[in-house]
């Protein structure tokens, strides 16, 4: 049955609008930064579908009530350590990744699962463009709409010349149909952050795609070049497919102000930081630590391995709860089979999501190398000073970090993925907080972020944002093979109290480590940023202007 486009306008204005929100899987800066546009997006009675391999309870602790395809969108860089990029490995990734077979599957899996929910968002395009009526064409003359023209039908020949994704997965997607999913209605809009399939299956979906990001892999990739030229080929995929965004919103701080990106996208400033913030206290937060510190809450059987955070607002409980069942989730969960997440020649944790899986973080109550005997810090006291190591989710050499140097009036803090932990360890004055207890808890990174005195991190968006939006001070490691160091460390320099560490003084604990965090402390009772706080409710802003002018 034919729609006119009254009819397919008056039905587009009882609805809510719909935003696929495509998120890079290279760690969880990206999902960190999108997380706060999707909350804002849905305060905002915006429903939101999330694809990305990025697990799902990290969107869970700024967001609930989403869509979620678990999906491999991007490559990123491999890295032989948390902070050194591996070329080789991530060209080889890349081969796989943009294959014909491998992308055509991928994108043609995504385009079934939300091109039917797009056909009258589709008819509504086919319709105004039919009638040579725009309502808001005249009105924005810098943004290309969308072609109303059908794209040809994508090929192996066509995804190769243009952009593709991921290891060869052609198995079928299965739904949880628990729950409603806010996936029910007609997409409109695609944003990414910062993956080339993003513009790829908005044209597919025949729908306007914006971009969110302060770098995009046009800016990386070229550094790679001289160790291995093939990297042309997916410098020039990656830029035929970011030609087909409509609107690119740039990020403070973004590397060489995005000057790489397509002349043809037009480009506009945030102006604002954009990350996550604690609900909770900082004292609250440190009252829970001390409380799964000193009387582990735990009992046998462990934890189930996907218990799911809440953005619950309240203050936090320091009293024990059940385990959280899954299906106590909102969301919809929409994944792949076993199948699709391996490869034959590589470990499958290096596909999609490029932070190491639970089973590879050593668990500090079995495989670290120390003493049973090795001295117990049973206490966090209000007075206590806390050192947060935050490396992203990356391998990190935790097993050669010397406790026994940390200093009588700190703490260090390190956060563990190791499946069987259910109970706080430490070791002298270094905690180890299982992940999965956290979750238990409720208690978010951003928490912990709060909690902290003095945060060390690999520089990268993600984290510095959510130390500025904290106001936490900072020691960071060099990254000298990520060409978003520079900048992200100006960004540092402009915004908060910090200073260069290497790893080796983190691993040592040396002196000189605490006192620079000492230094820090003292500075940071003046510091501010010079940039407002709300990207994400500007952010928000931005993307709503599209879905007015393209509806």
């Amino acid at each position: 049955m034919s729609l006119s486009k009254a009819g397919v306008l008056s039905a587009l204005s009882r609805r809510r609008r719909h935003v696929v929100y495509v998120v890079s899987d290279h760690g969880f800066g990206h999902a960190s930064r999108s997380s706060t546009v999707i909350a804002e997006l849905q305060r905002r009675s915006v429903d939101v579908t999330v694809i990305s391999s990025v697990p799902r309870w990290f969107f869970e602790e700024a967001c609930t009530d989403f869509g979620y395809i678990q999906e491999q969108t991007d490559v990123g860089v491999h890295q032989s350590s948390s902070v050194h990029i591996d070329p080789a490995r991530t060209f080889k990734a890349l081969e796989r990744f943009w294959s014909p077979r491998a992308f055509s599957a991928r994108l043609e899996r995504l385009s079934s699962l939300l091109a039917p929910l797009s056909s009258l968002r589709s008819a509504s395009c086919m319709s105004s463009s039919a009638s040579g009526q725009s309502e808001t064409g005249s009105e924005n003359t810098s943004l290309a709409a969308p072609s109303a023209e059908k794209p040809p039908t994508t090929t192996e020949e066509d995804t190769a010349n243009s952009c593709s994704p991921s290891t060869d997965t052609t198995s079928a997607a299965t739904e949880n149909t628990s729950r409603a999913s806010p996936a029910n209605s007609p997409v409109d809009l695609v944003v990414y952050d910062i993956p080339a399939l993003g513009p790829l299956l908005a044209r597919q979906l025949r729908v306007p795609c914006v971009g969110v990001s302060n770098f995009s892999w046009l800016d990386i990739y070229p550094e790679y070049l001289a160790a291995e030229p093939r990297f042309a080929a997916h410098i020039e995929r990656h830029h035929a497919a970011y030609s087909h965004t409509q609107l690119m919103i740039r990020l403070p701080y973004a590397s060489d102000e995005l000057s790489s990106f397509p002349a043809s996208v037009p480009i506009v400033d945030l102006g604002a930081w954009l990350g996550r913030r604690s609900q909770h206290s900082t004292h609250s937060v440190r009252c829970t630590l001390a409380a799964l510190l000193a009387h582990p809450p735990l009992p046998e059987p462990p934890l189930p391995s996907c218990a799911r955070r809440t953005s619950d607002p309240s203050p936090l409980s320091l009293t024990t709860r059940s385990p959280l069942s899954s299906s106590s989730s909102s969301s919809v969960s929409i994944s792949p089979s076993s199948s699709a997440s391996s490869s034959s020649d590589e470990d499958p944790s290096h596909a999609g999501f490029t932070s190491p899986s639970p089973s590879s973080t050593p668990s500090p109550t079995a495989t670290l190398p120390w003493p049973a005997s090795a001295p117990a810090c049973t206490t966090l006291e209000p007075h206590h000073r806390l050192l947060l190591l935050s490396f992203g989710g990356h391998d990190f050499p935790i097993e050669r970090l010397r406790h026994e140097a940390v200093p009588p009036g700190w703490r260090v803090l390190f956060v563990t993925r190791d499946s069987a932990a259910s109970s706080v360890h430490s070791l002298g004055r270094v905690l180890f907080f299982p992940q999965r207890l956290l979750d238990h808890r409720d208690v978010t990174y951003m928490d912990l972020i709060s909690a902290a005195s003095v945060v060390v991190i690999k520089t990268g968006y993600g984290i510095i944002s959510e130390c500025v939006q904290a106001a936490k001070p900072v020691l960071y490691v060099d990254r000298p093979d990520f060409a978003e160091h520079a900048f992200m460390v100006r960004a540092l320099q402009e915004n908060l109290p910090c200073a260069l560490v290497n790893v080796e003084q983190v691993l040592a604990c040396e002196p000189e480590l605490f006192a620079k965090a000492d230094q820090l402390l003292r500075a940071c009772r003046s510091a501010s940023s010079p940039l407002p706080l709300n990207g994400a409710e500007r952010c928000a802003d931005l993307i709503l202007e599209q879905l007015t002018t393209y509806t």
